[in-house]
């Protein structure tokens, strides 16, 4: 079954269930068929693993995988030991393996094991195994399916990314230790050439997918800005192969920014994609209008579109330009949902609209938006005049 669907998988955020439903809702009407749950904000993912959670937490799981069945969505459990996994200790295995089997036990069709953000190098007290840290990977996973049909397992791998090749310890091996002790029916979270991939083709995926094959499936930081806290991205699904994904890999799943009514746009987007073949500045549009963008926002996107996207200034009028139309359109007048998420967006870009004008404000501005070093370094690049609007 190839995946093609939503990860919430970012840091900041983690949703409710009421929210999760609408995310299954958009999947399921976009014909997208799956969701990780995978929050880094949820305790029992990752930070506190080791502890049992309440039983409501197994009870809202069962209820939220039976919700996503009968909408053809199959929701993902993950689990991300890393942090505090002890590779010589055969009760953290134990508790790794029950996590798991309870996962399966309210009705998970797939679960996830993610080992990503790790030194890439056994520790020292398992090296005594003889095994090299992809090895020991693979042969944990195939202890697991001893007791789980492998078939329903997904691996994050400590390297999910070129950008990791070549930087020490295991970087070079691990991925050829980790195929050859591994069940061939895992599949592979995979982020593309860099963490944030710009393109995902067949040439900037070759390395994994010459070891792993259609078992990749990419892991897409495309929309994600937890990493970006100042700046959103909402642009055109682009630089994805279509026929490469659908047809070489095991799909892609998207892991976007935790605003639900943002990314219930994303998810438009992203099935437009994945029906059509492509994502077109006519999609984008469409979704926009959905979600309640003002059109003359499309003026303002190329700010927006994506971590890529460093337009000049030169493609916009000097008017839109302007510090208070932009303040008076988007942070005044437009009143919704999606709004209310993108505040702190537009206000930033807003900011930088009064910075490049030089109608900054007198006295403490720069210290109220910015720290300490970015606040002294702009005050040398900008000339102070008295300017109403914050």
């Amino acid at each position: 079954m190839k995946l093609f669907g939503y990860i919430e998988g970012y840091y900041g955020r983690e949703l409710s269930g009421v929210e999760r439903r609408r995310i299954i809702d958009r999947l399921s009407e976009q014909g997208l068929n799956s969701y990780l749950l995978g929050s880094k904000e949820d305790p029992w993912h990752r930070v506190h693993w080791k502890n049992e959670p309440p039983l409501s937490y197994f009870e809202e799981l069962t209820s939220l995988i039976l919700y996503g069945k009968e909408r053809g969505v199959v929701i993902i459990p993950a689990v991300a030991p890393g942090l505090s996994y002890n590779f010589d200790c055969t009760d953290d295995e134990e508790a790794l393996i029950g996590r798991i089997k309870a996962f399966e036990s309210c009705g998970a069709e797939k679960m996830a094991l993610l080992m990503d953000d790790l030194p890439l190098e056994l520790p020292e007290s398992a090296k005594s195994t003889g095994l090299s840290l992809g090895q020991f990977h693979g042969q944990l996973i195939s202890r697991i399916t001893n007791s789980i049909p492998s078939g329903k397992m997904i691996f994050c791998p400590t390297l999910y990314t070129n950008e990791l090749l070549g930087t020490g310890g295991e970087s070079d091996t691990y991925l050829l230790g980790l195929h050859s002790s591994m069940p061939e029916s895992i599949s592979v979270f995979w982020t593309g050439k860099n963490t944030i991939a710009e393109t995902i083709d067949p040439d900037s995926c070759q390395t994994v997918t010459s070891i792993f094959g259609d078992r990749v499936i990419f892991w897409d930081n495309y929309y994600a800005n937890d990493y970006a806290t100042t700046r959103l991205f909402v642009g055109p699904f682009d630089n994805r192969d279509h026929h490469f994904i659908t047809e070489s890999s095991g799909g892609i799943m998207i892991n976007p920014t935790g605003m639900i009514e943002t990314d219930l746009m994303i998810l438009d987007l992203f099935g437009k994609w994945y029906r059509n073949g492509d994502s077109t500045e006519l999609d984008w549009m469409d979704s926009a209008k959905r979600a309640g963008v003002p059109e003359s926002f499309y003026d303002y996107l190329p700010w927006f579109r994506s971590p890529f996207s460093f337009p000049s200034l030169t493609i916009i009028s000097e008017e839109n330009l302007q510090p208070l139309p932009f303040f008076n359109s988007y942070l005044v007048q437009w009143q919704s949902n999606l709004k209310r998420e993108w505040y702190p967006y537009l206000h930033r870009f807003f900011t930088e609209l009064k910075l490049r004008s030089g109608k900054v404000g007198t006295g403490p501005w720069y210290e109220q938006r910015f720290y300490p070093w970015s606040a002294s370094r702009l005050k040398d690049r900008t000339s102070e005049e008295s300017y109403s609007v914050l």
